[in-house]
């Protein structure tokens, strides 16, 4: 009985004590290729040992398991025990195994492909395999255009595990990094080591040289810029990029001042390069309308004898303003279109023809506003208006024509002058129509009341009496002339009642009106007008004092004899006669009515009782006319 116990104790003992793989075997057989074979051993292992495998043995299992499926070309079953070496074994001894290989299998998968190469960077860090994952996922950045990803991923390898001598591309890789988010500076820092590390990587690879170049253009360092475009030209004649590094050089050269060499370069590089001259697609047009800006900025800063060599050499692109026209037309760049236009104005402004640079200019606003232009154009336009002459009927009509559909383009200041000119060479409509513009837009707020009282006044000219009186009412003066001002329009305004038969309101203004000191014809007219509201309303005594005011002025020249007469009359309603007579005999010999005069002598002597005086000046208007009506009435009086 005691014997029988102990052979079932040492049959369950056997059962259940697990004895460790031989892992030895397991890679020979994986070495010399036996995948199916290792396949089997690894499933029987893994099914019959399943409870009592230890981790280790498990997670190395799996392993094996996995890589037997792969190289059987049972990818999806492989990829499952890999993940369960991830799932299971977070730490275990074939993880960063397991992420290599999910990393292979999910190539085309970019999302977890990318997963897992963050895992293996981030769990084991510091290490081959994840210094070798960091470049993989830093080029994809690049590639994505996710600088700063790439910048985090490449700084990581330099400067915090010191990696970077493994591969000193990386040095290249963040410095091209840097490059494309702009940080030139600190692009320049990690170019020079990688120009130690890596020196001939830099010049083999045409977008290392390319970017290179452009980082020394960008900080500055233009020699070091020169000659890495020139050596891309030259080493990379077919490449993409020809184009762009021509540009670079071309503005390369001109920072270095060495115009002469910018302007070969880029002249015979367009006569290389035929697809960028025809420019058939959308990129070339831009490349080519650059280069041609270039090549005509450099050739202005050349001297005349240059140029002259340049244009025996090379019978296109050396006309600087045929590629300045061809530029502000063409080019779909709007920079490049305003530097030709400004490039053209220095060339019209230096020939002395104001009215070319005008029209460059408002060529140009007309596409497209500008306030550089705009204050360019507007401050041209003064300076022309201001040199134009009242009479100049051709120049206004040009300037006219010129900005008729634009007038926003003009100051209030300018519109005012041209609005001027054209009303004082007979266009006063086209005035009128500048002053209502005015009157449209609170941005002339400034020019209002100017431009009012000028509308105003043209409607008084063309005799719209009824829209003068209108505009009237919205008058306001003010200023050293106001006074003037304010009489000159109230005049106007007395004529436009008269014209529209408003007599009660004429009589209103000349009751109230008075001008102290009269220095205008208005005002001597409005005086004349109120002088005759007092004779027609009896009041001789104030008609006479205004009389001998009107005629003290230089106004008076043209209407002297009729005051005169007007005052002598006075005189005689007054009962003044002396006066009156001394009035009558001082116009009596330049007086073109004579028979009145003669008339009214005869009135004052007969008055006085001088009769013979009075027969004299009645035998003088017989003389002088038989039939008079005024000898008829001295008849009749008698």
């Amino acid at each position: 009985m005691k014997a029988v116990l102990i052979l079932l104790l040492v049959f369950f003992i056997s059962i259940n004590v697990y004895t460790a793989i031989d892992k030895l075997e397991y890679e020979e057989l994986f070495n010399a290729k036996k995948y199916s074979i290792l396949l089997e051993k690894s499933i029987n292992s893994l099914t019959l040992n399943k409870n009592s495998l230890s981790n280790e043995d498990t997670e190395f299992l799996y392993y094996y398991t996995a890589i037997a499926y792969i190289k059987n070309k049972n990818i999806d079953i492989g990829k499952s025990y890999l993940i369960k070496i991830e799932k299971e074994f977070p730490k275990g001894q074939y993880l960063k195994n397991a992420y290599q290989e999910l990393i292979k299998i999910y190539k085309k998968d970019k999302i977890r492909k990318f997963y897992y190469l963050r895992k293996l960077t981030s769990e084991f860090p510091k290490t081959r395999e994840a210094f070798d994952a960091s470049i993989v996922l830093g080029k994809q950045y690049i590639k994505e255009r996710k600088f700063n990803s790439a910048i985090n991923v490449f700084e990581q390898i330099v400067n915090e595990w010191n990696m970077g001598d493994l591969n000193p591309e990386s040095y290249i890789l963040l410095t091209l990094s840097y490059s494309k988010t702009d940080a030139y500076l600190d692009a320049l820092d990690y170019l020079r080591q990688a120009s130690k590390k890596a020196p001939k990587l830099l010049k083999l690879r045409s977008d290392y040289l390319f970017e290179a170049s452009k980082i020394y253009f960008n900080t500055q360092n233009y020699k070091d810029s020169t000659m890495g475009f020139k050596r891309f030209l030259n080493v990379f004649p077919k490449d993409k990029k020809y184009s762009d590094a021509l540009l670079y050089l071309s503005k390369s050269l001109m920072k270095e001042k060495k115009y002469y060499d910018a302007s070969t370069i880029m002249i015979e590089g367009l006569y290389k390069n035929r697809s960028l001259r025809n420019y058939r697609s959308l990129e070339n047009k831009k490349k080519y309308f650059s280069l041609l800006l270039n090549i005509t900025q450099s050739l202005i800063k050349l001297s005349e004898k240059e140029r002259a060599v340049f244009k025996k050499k090379y019978k296109s692109f050396t006309d600087i303003d045929k590629n300045l026209n061809e530029i502000k037309d063409k080019s779909i760049n709007y920079n490049e279109r305003r530097t030709a236009t400004v490039l053209l104005n220095n060339k019209f402004l230096r020939n002395g023809d104001i009215e070319g640079a005008i029209k460059n200019y408002f060529i140009f606003l007309k596409k497209k506003g500008d306030p550089y232009i705009k204050k360019k154009f507007r401050e041209y336009l003064t300076e022309y208006i201001k040199e134009i002459k009242t009479d100049d009927m051709g120049k206004v009509l040009k300037l006219w024509v010129l900005v008729k559909p634009r007038k926003s383009y003009l100051s209030g200041a300018n519109l005012i002058e041209l609005a001027k000119h054209l009303v004082n060479i007979g266009l006063i409509k086209n005035g009128e129509d500048i002053y209502t513009y005015i009157l449209r837009y609170t941005l002339y707020k400034k020019f209002w009341k100017i431009s009012q009282s000028q509308l105003a006044k043209i409607k008084y000219e063309i005799g719209e009496y009824e829209e003068f009186l209108k505009l009237y009412d919205k008058l306001s003066f003010d200023g050293k002339n106001k006074i003037i001002e304010k009489d000159e329009f109230l005049y106007y305004k007395l004529i436009a009642l008269q014209k529209t038969d408003k007599i009660q309101d004429v009589d209103k203004i000349l009751k109230d009106v008075f001008v102290k000191k009269i220095s205008t014809l208005n005002q001597y007219k409005l005086m004349k007008a109120k002088a005759d509201y007092f004779i027609r309303n009896k009041n001789n005594t104030g008609a006479l004092e205004l009389y001998k005011n009107i005629t003290k002025t230089s106004f008076a020249k043209k209407n002297k004899l009729d005051i005169e007469t007007k005052i002598a009359d006075l005189y005689y309603l007054l009962n003044q006669y002396d006066k009156a007579l001394a009035e009558y005999e001082k116009i009596e010999q330049k007086s073109i009515n004579m028979e009145w005069v003669l008339f009214q002598k005869t009135n004052i002597y007969r008055k006085k009782n001088m009769n013979k005086k009075a027969e004299i000046e009645i035998e003088k208007l017989k003389k002088l006319n038989p039939d008079s009506f005024w000898l008829k009435q001295l008849n009749k009086n008698v």
